[in-house]
Formats: C-alpha cells, structure tokens, sequence
C-alpha cells in the first residue's frame, strides 16, 4: 500500500510541475496558435478565460497533490508506528520464548534496551526508506521534464547536485554509523544504572554508592546525547550546502540560456522552470541524503532487531497430551547437564526415583549444583542427555503439564507492584481468579489470619518487590503463589535461607502440614529445613553421593548451618 501512495503522489507531482510551463507560457503572451494538437475549442477560447482555465488547473492540480500527500502522510505514519508496535512486541515474546539458559547469558538491561532501541531503529528505518523511495521517484520526474526542455543545462545540474551529495554521503556516512553504534552500546549502560539504582537502592544508599551509580548514569546519557547533537549538526550541512548550489543552477541555467541565444521569452519560460524545480527538488534531495544518514544511524539497531527476530520464537507445547493428570512417581535416569560455554558437568545423576507423598531433601555445599538439579526436575532447563519421567512417561515434549503440577517456592520471592490476591494468582488475568482458590492458599501458607486483619484484606498492595511486608510475610506469599491451582508437587528452593530463626521455624511447620497432602522437595543449606523430610539426597559436584534419612545424612556431613537442631 506504502509503494502505490509513492506511485501515485509522483504522477501527480510530475502533473503538477508540468502545468508549471504552459501558465508561465500564458503568462508571456497567448502561444496557442504554436500548438496543432489543441483542440479547436480551446483555440477559439478567449485569452483570458483560457488563462483563468490554465490557472485554475495548476491551483486544483496543486491542492489534489497536497491533499494525497497528507493523506499518504497519515497513513505511512500510522504504519511505521504500527512496524514499531509489532517489533516490540515480536522482540519481547522472542526473549519470552527462549529457553531459561538465554536469559542466563543475556543481561535484563541489554534486553530492554534492545526491546526499545531495535524497535525503534525498525521504526525509524522504514520512514526514511519510503521518503528515499518517494523523493528518488519524484526526482527521476522532475528531471525526464528538465531533459525534455532543456537537456544541456539539465545534465551540468544534476551533475552538481548529484557530485555534491555523494560528496556529502561519503564524508558523514562511516562517522554516523558509528554513532549509531555507540548510542546502542551506550543505552544498555544506561538501563543497567537505572537497574542498579533502584533495584538496590538500600544498599546504595547504606554504603554511600549514589555518586557512582549517578555518575555512571550521567555519562552514558551524555554519550548518548553527544551522539544525537553531532547527528544534528551533520544533518544541517546538506541544506546550507544545496541552497548555495541551488542559486548557482539557476545562475548556470540563465547563462546557457544566453549564449545559446535563445529568445527572451523561451529564457524567461526556461529559467521559471529551473526555479520552480530548484524550488521543488531541493527539499527533495535533502531530505534523500537526511533519510540516508538516517538509515545509516539506525543501521546497528536495525541489525540487531534481524539478528534477535532470527532466533525464533520457543514452541509452546501441547499441554492436553502425554502425562497422566494423577502424580505418582518421578524417576531419573542417566541425567547429564552443562551450562553453555562450560566443559564441566554440573550435574551428573544416574538414577533417582521419587514417590508419591515423599519429602525429599536435597543437600550440599554450595555449588554443588542443587538448584541447577531441581532446575532439571522442574523442566525450565533441558539435559545434554538421559531423561526423567512421570509415571514412566518423559515430561519432555509434555512439560507444560508436568510444570502445571508444580508448585515452586525460590530463595527469594518475586511480588508483583499489586494486590496479594493478584500476587497469589501470578500473572492470571481477572477474570480467571478462583477467590476461593485464593482463600484456600493462604490459608495453608498460615497467611489468612494475616491478611484479613488488614483494612483492605487481599486488596492490600504489597509495594514493589513486596516492600511493605516482611520477609517472612514475602516467603509465606510465595508458598501461597505455589499452593494456588492444588499442584501436586511442591518445590522449595532455599526457600528459607534469607529468613531469621523465627521466621524460619514458622515456615518450617507450614512445611510439615503442606507434606501432609504433597509431594516435596526441598532444597536448603540449614538442616532445620530438612528435619521434617522422609529422606535426604547430598549432592557434591553435580552427583549424588549419598542417600537415607535425616540422621545418616546431615550426622556425616560437613560445612552445613546446624541451627534449629
């Protein structure tokens, strides 16, 4: 659609330019007996209502014109605005979709900024690119006219403007790229102080980090801002520069004129087309070297945009097919699993079975790879090889299912900016919460007597990152979030880990009557976490070394927290 606007604005600007020479023509003096093709009733019309005619044409071809071209203008915006939209979009739910070691080795503040930068580099790409298309088509115009009328003077001109802008395209090309690059490089920095900032803003503020997290911030906005005021000033060099060329094509064309000793009335016609055309074609061929520098700035956020978009959006499986709805065994087998770039295997297990109603503690040192172990049972990381199943089906190729029977509880809780119903409900929309879902977690999380003592109950907003509850209070959220939808399984990652001693033995005992009625699994550093769990794996680089209850296991290791014992 963008390509018939251009079509058809160029006829029309060509049209338009073309009745350019027959009202200056009137204007000097009634000429229609020097053209055989005129219809006789436009000869015998009088000269004033044929020049009332002629002006009248040129005034409706020039209001037609312009009416297109606002609306050709409106509608290349709306979709430039609408490629921007598709590609924030398309660029967030590539990210979204890939899998969990992606966003491991990809850093959130590089993913902002390519979500904002590309998007808008494919945005401000595509205008640039259609008015190049739309001014290069006019000027092939506006030329062919120009040969026709007067060929000499034509070609001397258009090879002044034509040396001048690939003069000016030579010089500021290669220095506008790499501005380009380095605005890029520089809004990552920017995104990761404003992360810093306030992501860590206690710290910051206890340690006395402002001035470095500002100035940090200061000079990649500067950067970025030098990069935009040095773009400006490049970008006003090619008007100065075509006006003056324009004054000296007019200048050019009138001596030609002269010494081919051409009548003064054909010079007058020629040199009100020359001007007229300067008049047209100079914004025209500034705003083709504007848009080609333009093109060049957003050239490395353009590139980045097509190299994102190529990784491919994740498969979301079938989550009605393969494993049966009832949990009763887990198994693993032969399960190997290294991080990318990494020789080493972090995890190395050949055979574990989990039943149903089990509580199972999982122990080490740190790195030993607890939480990349759990990370493997829960599906969000995929082995080099061997397999685990449910009920002796594979949960690949049906994790979907498998993880709607989990429950998880991390170290360290995210709370969403909202109600604790919502937070509870994470990420559902509105109209798929079951209140009585809701009421049924907090109530096993021990929360409910909590939160109906509020003045707002589970309307209450929790603050970012649930600032205005404590950390105890964050953790039962968490296992509230991880009860909701009566999952089968309940994972506990360090769940425990950041609280204090009191808190600790709360959650503990919540612990013990969720085991009643699920299957645990449990991951901590302190043995009063695991006291509770029917049976202890201790895993030390990657492999499980050792197996049985609480006593045989926590009795002969070493380096574990022994509070709570």
């Amino acid at each position: 659609m963008s390509l018939f606007f251009i079509f058809i604005g160029t006829i029309l600007e060509m049209l338009s330019l073309a009745l350019v020479i027959p009202v200056v023509g009137v204007i000097l003096g009634d000429k229609r007996q020097s053209y055989d093709w005129l219809p006789d009733s436009i000869e015998d019309m009088r000269y004033q209502t044929f020049t009332v005619l002629l002006l009248s044409l040129l005034v409706l071809a020039f209001l037609m014109k312009n009416l297109f071209m606002i609306a050709s203008g409106y509608y290349q915006t709306r979709s430039q605005l609408s490629l921007g939209n598709r590609t924030t979009q398309r660029l967030f739910e590539t990210y979204m979709s890939q899998p969990y070691e992606f966003h491991l080795t990809h850093s959130s503040a590089v993913l902002l900024r390519n979500i904002g930068e590309y998007a808008g580099a494919v945005q401000f790409f595509l205008g640039p690119a259609l008015i190049l298309l739309s001014d290069i088509l006019a000027g092939i115009g506006f030329l062919t006219i120009l040969l026709i009328v007067q060929p000499g003077s034509t070609l001397l001109v258009g090879f002044v403007f034509g040396g001048a802008s690939w003069l000016v395209l030579r010089v500021t090309r290669p220095r506008v790229r790499a501005w380009g690059e380095e605005r890029v490089k520089h809004r990552a920095s920017i995104n990761e102080a404003l992360i810093a900032g306030f992501g860590g803003v206690k710290e910051i503020k206890l340690f006395g980090r402002d001035d470095q997290v500002l100035n940090s911030h200061r000079n990649s906005v500067y950067a970025v801002s030098r990069t935009v005021y040095l773009f400006n000033v490049i970008q006003s060099l090619p008007r100065a520069l075509f006006e003056v060329l324009a004054v000296v094509s007019v200048a050019l064309a009138i001596i030609i004129s002269k010494l081919g000793n051409q009548n003064s009335e054909d010079a007058t016609l020629i040199i009100a087309l020359f001007g007229v055309v300067a008049f047209r074609m100079l914004p025209s061929i500034n705003r083709i070297v504007l848009a080609l520098q333009q093109m060049s700035l957003t050239r490395a956020g353009l590139t980045g945009a097509v190299e994102d978009l190529a990784l491919g959006r994740g498969t979301r499986e079938d989550s009605s097919r393969g494993l049966p709805v009832t949990f009763n065994r887990l198994e693993i087998s032969n399960l190997k699993y290294r991080y990318p770039n990494v020789a080493e295997h972090v995890i190395d297990v050949e055979q574990l079975r989990i039943d149903k109603s089990e509580a199972i503690g999982v122990v080490g040192t740190s790195g030993s790879g607890k939480s990349t172990f759990v990370d493997l049972i829960i599906g969000i990381l995929q082995p080099e090889s061997g397999d685990i199943t449910v009920n002796g089906k594979t949960i690949y190729g049906s994790r979907r299912q498998w993880q709607d029977q989990i429950g998880y509880v991390p170290q360290h809780v995210y709370l969403m900016n909202t109600t604790i119903r919502r937070n509870v409900a994470f990420g559902l929309p509105e109209k798929h919460i079951d209140n009585g879902q809701v009421e049924r977690a907090l109530r096993q999380a021990n929360l409910l007597d909590f939160v109906q003592s509020l003045p707002q109950g589970w309307e209450t907003e929790v603050g970012e990152r649930g600032v205005r509850l404590s950390g105890g209070q964050r953790q039962r959220l968490g296992i509230a979030r991880a009860l909701y939808g009566s999952p089968q399984v309940i994972v506990l990652d360090e769940a425990t880990s950041a609280l204090d001693e009191f808190s600790e033995r709360e959650i503990v005992e919540s612990f013990r009557e969720i085991a009643k009625d699920h299957t645990l699994i449990v991951v901590a550093h302190r043995t009063s976490t695991l006291r509770y769990c029917s049976r202890l794996i201790r895993l030390e680089g990657g492999r499980i070394v050792q197996e049985g209850s609480f006593e045989e296991v926590i009795g002969s290791m070493k380096g574990l927290t022994n509070r709570g014992q």
